[in-house]
């Protein structure tokens, strides 16, 4: 099931897959299950026969950062003589990356990054720290995820569809097509 985020809507509530832009907003009557789940700090939402986790806020991670879940940013340029930069990042439950990396440059000048918006696939980003890709070069940033099991992937969706999950590393990697 794909992550989604629940917010009340008169008798129903409305559940938007990630905010992608090819996702569908599905308003299904549920009650919230006030009973919360084994060792976590979830409640858990019924509604057509799935079951949606929502994380009270306030609790464990959230109540240490505000509500913001951290996770780490790394960029790789893979420049002669650059090291990979990290940055400390936090985004909302259930926030896309590309606000995690706005709210980052507004408070770090010393991360940048410019993007594009497709209709169809959301953005793309274009640079990170002034370095962008290149048809000619066949170069592109792409995006990576090392989660707690250390095992690193890359990350089916960009940018504006990428939710961040606590304490995981997110790489931008310089690369070749």
């Amino acid at each position: 099931m794909s992550r989604a985020r629940a917010r009340h809507v008169r008798d129903a509530f409305e559940l938007d897959a990630d905010m992608c832009p090819r996702s569908r907003h599905i308003r299904v009557p549920l009650e919230l299950d006030a009973d919360m789940c084994p060792g976590s700090r979830h409640n858990s939402i019924r509604g057509g026969g799935s079951v949606v986790h929502c994380v009270v806020p306030g609790s464990g991670i959230l109540a240490q950062n505000g509500g913001q879940l951290p996770f780490n940013l790394v960029v790789v340029d893979n420049q002669p003589n650059n090291e990979p930069l990290m940055y400390s990042a936090h985004a909302p439950p259930g926030g896309a990356l590309i606000g995690a990396m706005t709210k980052l440059r507004a408070t770090n000048s010393h991360f940048t990054f410019t993007s594009d918006k497709n209709v169809d696939y959301g953005e793309f980003l274009v640079s990170v720290n002034g370095l962008s890709g290149n048809d000619q070069d066949r170069t592109y940033w792409e995006l990576l995820v090392k989660g707690a099991n250390k095992v690193l992937i890359t990350a089916d969706v960009g940018i504006s569809c990428y939710i961040p999950q606590a304490n995981e590393t997110v790489i931008l990697n310089y690369t070749k097509w």
